[in-house]
Formats: structure tokens, C-alpha cells, sequence
């Protein structure tokens, strides 16, 4: 006889109470099973915000249930994109059952236009707002240029919460003025709440229009991160360039990303006053104005790492006399890493190797080199042959402590240049025949040492006699995240770099 549905459904429950009621993973011990649950929820992977792991975990049997909603620490992670009707239930569901737990909350609003998404995002950050004092980690991030709750964000202004750790604010540019080129729209931007451990700071540009003196009220600030609203279509910067001063001003700042063209112009003239940024480790730079100001108008003591991406490294920078005034010593004495990801020398090339000349110029203890990028000519055929051209020329070794040097183009982009391999070896070779005395290694990817070695068997062959050759582990198919940036909470600053430049452009995590 066949059965009936309601038949069915009893049999199949019977046999899933069965299953469940004999499953190993009620031998679980208590303790194993909440280390189970901690790891499966910690892992948050890309587009992680649509599997819910702990939901999953709770629903596996009875007592994986119970203990999933007996820990308030596995509720305390939310994400949202607001397409769905049910997320604001989800998330005071999340809020009940997190209890009193610091939260990490992130919403973001897709590129594609979705009315619901659009008021699902605002509903969910109106009740967000009801629980700041609670935020440990928060990010709103909008990829569609017409999503703008001004009242909502006007409440972050005065925001308090002492349990506040990072803070992320990344909105594109919304239609009108700003899309043409005006003013910044809206009125200006600030953070002046109680939120005595807030350390890490992701937003746009438009929070630095008007007086930046906020800033300096947050003691423990150590990392910031500034975008253009405009992303990649950003030709000038909307930011003051006198409000620049403010940024180095910040007491404990360790390290400052800029992305894009952030900052106006200084012009010819550089302000004459200088600042001292004693605790500055890490800068990671996307706009030529903090370039220049940070070679002009900063003493950082500390500078461990300058990455330097997006650029084109000209007669713009106008660091010959800077360098000539120092009386001999570096203005970077602290630099081990030097990057330049996805730069290109400008067009005057007498003019941009003196500039190259006067950055190398800038230290003497820089132990690493990075060239990466996917622009054509590759600026590290261009180098090379200065730098071996130097050598041959008056024995002039720029980089005297250089150990690693990091040679990664993308391999997927044509070439139209002849690479001048010769100049690569006599670079590395040349500091163990003079008094340096350092050894160097090239890294290359496999098929750029392959290319050498079937076009240049010669050259090939003293760069393997002499070990100078390593290759580039294959977790780095791209060579652009090769470049190394201090730890971070990678989950949130990736949205952010993400929303606005090549995901390819930096590492999740320091390598040095």
C-alpha cells in the first residue's frame, strides 16, 4: 500500500530521531564540542555572511542546540546585506541571544539596486544604533552610489561605547555634485563620542573635509585607513591639503593607509613647519600629496614599512633637495621595507632616476625591495638597469643593506619590452663583490625564471651558482599580495580596500 504523505513524514522523522539519537557526536565531550563550535564560527570565509555556521551547528541535534544557545558568545557576529524581509528579526534574535557579549556587526549594501536591501539596510542599522555601547566592531559599507541615510550617520557623530575597537564607514559616492567633481555634499563629518578604546579607523574622505582636529581626541587611535569616495575615477583629491598635518598629528597612530587620490595639491611651495610621528610604523600610500608631505614635512623616527601603490613615481615628488639638505643622513632611519605596487616612472626618465636615486637615498637599512604590478613598461626593468648602469658607472650601490628582492609582474599581461635579465643579476651580484658584502635573493615566479632560463642560459646559471634566485611560493599566483602589512582584523579592512580598489593589491596578513 502506498503511503501517504503524513505517513511519510512520520517515517522519515522517526528515522532522523533514530540517526540523531545514535550519532557519534553525542559522545562528544562538553568541552570538545564548544571548541568545535568556537573554530567552525571563527572561520568566516568570503561571502561567509550568507552560512550562517552557528545556525547550522545549533540545528545538527538536540544538545548541539542547546549548547549553541546556551552560548551567548556564538551569537555576538553579525552580517547583513538587507535583501531579505526576515534579517531584522535575525538580527534581535542575534542581539537576545548574545546577551550582554561585545558585538562584531557588519552591514553592507550590494552595487545591484534593491529597494528592500535599501530600506532593510536602514532598519537594521536604526536598531543597530540602539546598542552601541555594545559595538566592539562596526561596518557599514555601501557599493551603490545612491544609498544615503544622512540622519543615521549623523548619529555616529556623538557615538559612545568603551568597548569600541574598529569602526569602518566606506560609502560611494552618492549621485549629484560630487559625481562631477563639486564640493563634498552634506555637512561635515566627525567622531566625538566616549569611545576611549577605539584603535582602528576605515573611512571615506568625506569624514576629513571640514576640520580633522577630531582626531586627536581619540587617544588610542593606532590604525587608519582613508579611501576616495570615487574609487578609481578619483582625479583629484577633495580633502584640504592643510588638514594633512592633523592625520601625522595623532599621537599613537602606527599605521596609515590612504587609497586613491585622498588629498589637494600643495602646489610648488611645502607648509615650512614640521611634525614629529613618533610611533608611525606603517604607511601604505595611494596618494602622491601624503607622499610628498610625508618626504617633506615629517620626521618618523619609527617607519619600518612604506608601500607605495598606484603611483607614478615622477619630478612631482621634488625630494632632491630635502635628501641634499639632511646632511648625509636618512630621513628613514627605521625603513626595513620599501614597496612599490603597480607603479610606473614617469615619462621625463632622466628626471624620474634622479627621483628613484633620491628615495633610495632615503635609508640605509631597507633589507627588503618589492616591485609588483601588471603595468607595462614594468618598472622593474626600468630600475634595474639605473641601478646596474650606477654600479658600472662609479660602483654606486643604492640599497646597501637590500637582502630581499622581490621581482613579481602579473604573468598574464602581455609584454611589449625586451627584459633586460643581465641588469637583474649584476643588481644582486654586485653587493658581494664590493665592500657591502650583503647577500641578495631575487624572487621570481617559476615561469619569469623559466622565461630567463631558456632565453639566457649564461646570466641563468651564475644566478643559481651564486644562490641568489628564490622562487615564488604558488600561493601568490597573482604577485600583488606578495607586499607585507602588519596583522590586522583582515575580515573588516578587506571590505573595505575591496569596495573601492583590486582585491589583489595587499596582503591579509604581515609577513615580516
Amino acid at each position: 500500500m502506498k503511503p501517504t504523505s503524513r505517513t511519510s513524514r512520520q517515517i522519515i522523522s522517526k528515522s532522523a530521531s533514530d540517526h540523531v539519537r545514535h550519532s557519534q557526536i553525542l559522545s562528544l565531550p562538553v568541552e570538545i564540542t564548544a571548541i568545535i563550535f568556537k573554530l567552525v564560527c571563527r572561520a568566516r570565509s568570503e561571502g561567509s555572511g550568507n552560512l550562517r555556521k552557528e545556525v547550522a551547528l545549533s540545528h545538527a541535534c538536540r544538545s548541539w542546540r542547546a549548547l549553541a544557545l546556551a552560548r551567548p558568545e556564538h551569537w555576538t557576529y553579525f552580517h547583513s546585506n538587507g535583501e531579505k524581509s526576515s534579517e531584522l528579526k535575525r538580527f534581535q534574535a542575534y542581539l537576545e541571544r548574545s546577551k550582554d557579549k561585545p558585538l562584531e556587526i557588519e552591514f553592507k549594501v550590494s552595487v545591484k539596486f534593491d529597494i528592500w536591501a535599501y530600506r532593510g539596510v536602514q532598519r537594521l542599522l536604526k536598531e543597530a544604533l540602539k546598542h552601541t555601547h555594545r559595538w566592539r566592531h562596526f561596518s557599514l559599507v555601501s557599493h551603490h552610489h545612491d544609498w544615503y541615510a544622512p540622519d543615521l550617520i549623523q548619529s555616529l557623530h556623538a557615538i559612545s561605547s568603551h568597548r569600541l575597537e574598529s569602526l569602518q564607514i566606506s560609502l560611494y559616492a552618492q549621485s549629484g555634485p560630487i559625481m562631477n567633481g563639486g564640493p563634498l555634499p552634506g555637512p561635515p563629518k566627525y567622531i566625538r563620542g566616549d569611545a576611549p578604546n577605539l584603535s582602528a579607523l576605515y573611512l571615506d574622505e568625506t569624514w576629513f573635509a571640514a576640520d580633522p582636529s577630531w582626531l586627536l581626541l581619540l587617544p588610542n587611535l593606532k590604525t587608519l585607513q582613508i579611501h576616495a569616495q570615487k574609487g578609481v575615477r578619483a582625479t583629484d583629491g577633495q580633502v584640504p591639503a592643510e588638514n594633512t598635518k592633523v592625520i601625522f598629528m595623532c599621537r599613537n597612530l602606527e599605521s596609515l593607509s590612504t587609497v586613491w587620490k585622498v588629498f589637494q595639491e600643495f602646489g610648488n611651495t611645502m607648509p615650512s613647519s614640521k611634525v614629529t610621528a613618533h610611533k608611525l610604523k606603517n604607511i601604505r600610500c595611494g596618494d602622491e600629496n601624503i607622499l610628498r608631505y610625508l618626504f617633506h614635512c615629517v620626521n618618523a623616527p619609527s617607519l619600518e614599512l612604506l608601500v607605495v601603490h598606484h603611483l607614478q613615481i615622477s619630478w612631482n615628488i621634488r625630494i632632491a633637495d630635502i635628501v641634499d639638505s639632511n646632511n648625509g643622513r636618512p630621513l628613514l632611519p627605521a625603513l626595513r621595507t620599501l614597496a612599490f605596487v603597480n607603479c610606473v616612472l614617469g615619462n621625463a626618465w632622466d628626471r624620474s632616476e634622479r627621483v628613484f636615486y633620491d628615495i633610495a637615498r632615503l635609508t640605509e637599512t631597507n633589507e627588503r625591495l618589492y616591485i609588483t604590478g601588471w603595468l607595462d613598461p614594468r618598472m622593474e626593468n626600468q630600475v634595474f638597469e639605473y641601478m646596474a648602469k650606477r654600479y658600472a658607472r662609479d660602483g654606486t650601490i643604492l640599497f646597501p643593506a637590500l637582502e630581499e628582492l622581490y621581482c613579481a609582474s602579473c604573468q598574464d599581461n602581455p609584454r611589449t619590452e625586451e627584459i633586460k635579465y643581465s641588469n637583474y643579476l649584476d643588481v644582486v651580484r654586485s653587493r658581494t663583490e664590493r665592500s657591502v658584502k650583503k647577500h641578495c635573493t631575487l624572487h621570481l615566479y617559476e615561469e619569469e625564471a623559466d622565461s630567463w632560463k631558456s632565453k639566457y642560459p649564461t646570466t641563468w646559471r651564475a644566478l643559481e651558482q651564486g644562490d641568489y634566485y628564490r622562487r615564488i611560493p604558488e600561493e601568490y599566483p597573482d604577485g600583488l599580495d606578495l607586499v607585507p602589512w602588519p596583522a590586522r582584523v583582515a575580515h573588516y579592512e578587506e571590505c573595505g580596500w575591496e569596495s573601492f580598489v583590486e582585491r589583489f593589491t595587499f596582503s591579509l596578513a604581515g609577513k615580516r
